[in-house]
């Protein structure tokens, strides 16, 4: 968007919009903010479901290589494609929540949308119905158990409905009470916790350049059926492929050369005053390394609840990781999708969230 449009565009109402519609001397400015609209629109909207409350999928509207950014509440998004209009293959689910955890997805499918859209539409609630009050409504599913048994679910369904592709995803589970979170992810996305200008924590990369992924597939009984091809897992029948993440969701057709559709998780974590977490798709972490990604948030310091800064903190995120890509490669038709979420916790606030959920 322009300039003197950006902040409607940002933080801007539907009244406030229209009301500048009214004003034709912007018109055409605004339809340059209609899919930045659509997308900030879009994460506003929550979908409940008997104790359940749901986020919101959102996916790349623009052009190709065009940074979508939006913000909801204490997080922040930002997401690029480069299939084609509405052909992006990540997508960002918004924060959810069963009255004991708050979810959140980042997903960055391959081999079409069509495990990433579904996974869209299911996993969150899967997730939160696996994780949320036991019967008696007394105590919690075990952690990380319960996201464990989601992920396993959701395969299951993806193979009943023989999807096609698959998708990495990075899930993270807040706390409510406790001000606590915990990550369960599969395939070569990524999250960070940022703490006093560190990197305090951070999940691994399925790939076969993890040793223990590698020694994972080369030690199983009874064997994979696979080959290595240039760091690729491939399948050694007719019937699969190559892929690069040797973890996710979807994929059927790999799982007999190794591929995982169970997620590494981690320890609840308590979080502190001042700490950011980020998570991404490969596509930003292929070209820009942990420590300038965190060198770029710790410099713009971003303020917990100021969802402007935050919505130009990821969307820098995003359009230096394009720019990475064109100098690597040459051109921006290299460039892959990608995909940042950031969190900035208000720990003064943990009451006033544990009643609006």
């Amino acid at each position: 968007c322009s300039s003197d449009l950006s902040s409607a565009c940002l933080l801007g109402s539907p009244r406030t919009l229209r009301a500048m519609s009214a004003d034709h001397a912007v018109l055409g400015k605004l339809a340059a903010c209609r899919a930045f609209f659509w997308i900030w629109s879009l994460a506003l909207a929550v979908r409940v479901e008997g104790s359940i409350r749901l986020g919101n999928v959102i996916e790349s509207r623009l052009a190709n290589n065009k940074a979508d950014a939006s913000s909801l509440r204490d997080m922040a998004y930002a997401i690029s494609q480069n299939k084609g209009m509405d052909k992006g293959e990540d997508a960002i689910v918004t924060s959810g929540s069963n009255g004991i955890y708050r979810i959140s997805l980042l997903m960055d499918g391959h081999g079409g949308q069509e495990v990433v859209q579904h996974a869209g539409r299911l996993l969150q609630h899967t997730l939160l119905d696996h994780c949320k009050e036991s019967g008696e409504g007394s105590s919690k599913k075990q952690w990380p158990a319960c996201a464990e048994a989601g992920i396993r679910a959701y395969q299951a369904e993806a193979t009943r409905e023989r999807l096609r592709g698959g998708a990495t995803v990075v899930a993270m589970f807040l706390d409510i009470a406790a001000s606590r979170v915990g990550f369960a992810w599969a395939g070569d996305s990524s999250a960070i916790i940022i703490r006093q200008g560190q990197n305090y924590f951070q999940t691994s990369r399925h790939d076969l350049e993890n040793k223990a992924e590698l020694e994972r597939i080369e030690s199983h009984e009874p064997q994979y059926r696979y080959t290595i091809d240039d760091g690729y897992l491939c399948s050694a029948d007719t019937s699969g492929g190559c892929l690069m993440p040797t973890r996710g969701i979807g994929d059927i057709d790999m799982e007999h050369a190794g591929f995982l559709a169970v997620p590494e998780t981690s320890e609840l974590m308590d979080l502190e005053d001042g700490d950011i977490v980020l998570i991404a798709s490969d596509g930003l972490w292929d070209v820009i390394d942990e420590h300038t990604a965190i060198k770029e948030v710790v410099k713009a310091a971003p303020n917990p609840g100021n969802r402007k800064q935050m919505v130009a903190v990821v969307k820098k995120l995003v359009e230096r990781a394009v720019d990475a890509w064109v100098r690597e490669y040459g051109r921006a038709s290299e460039a892959d999708d990608i995909s940042v979420l950031m969190y900035t916790p208000r720990l003064e606030r943990r009451s006033e969230l544990e009643q609006e959920f």
